[in-house]
């Protein structure tokens, strides 16, 4: 599923309009895939200023399911997102895995968030690395790279 397709199937739900008339707009999308050949869900998160509060609508093939709007879990700079032009999923899921074949890592767990303007995203992979990748929203580029260990040896 594209970020447009998962925004317009969120935004013409009833309840996602009515948040959006209360001033929450979109801040960021998010996506677990099970594999890295497709994504079929997305998470969108509406921030709105005034009450500093957050509201989720998961959209699947199946719909739309929405949250109760609460406070943030994070402190930040909740921007409201530009996602037009943003690198399609099936070639952003190619860019991460010549990203990680790069770094000769398998990856198990992938979380995907666009925000403020960039792809991010963490991997747990199979050596029991953590990788957070930074790419450009339109063009997919490398911006930065972090490699971290999660177990500690002697």
């Amino acid at each position: 599923m594209e970020v447009a397709e998962a925004v317009e199937t969120a935004e013409n739900d009833p309840d996602v309009q009515e948040h959006k008339g209360k001033g929450y707009y979109l801040s960021s999308l998010m996506a677990i895939p099970e594999n890295l050949n497709e994504i079929t869900e997305w998470t969108l998160v509406y921030f709105n200023p005034d009450e500093q509060r957050v509201f989720s609508a998961e959209v699947t093939p199946g719909g739309v399911s929405k949250g109760e709007a609460s406070t943030p879990l994070i402190e930040g700079d909740y921007q409201e997102l530009e996602h037009k032009g943003a690198l399609p999923a099936k070639d952003l899921l190619s860019r991460l895995t010549d990203v990680l074949a790069a770094q000769r890592e398998v990856p198990t767990k992938v979380i995907i968030t666009l925000r403020n303007g960039e792809w991010k995203v963490a991997v747990v992979t199979r050596s029991l690395k953590m990788l957070r990748i930074d790419l450009d929203m339109k063009s997919g580029k490398l911006k930065h790279i972090d490699k971290s260990s999660l177990v500690k040896t002697a």
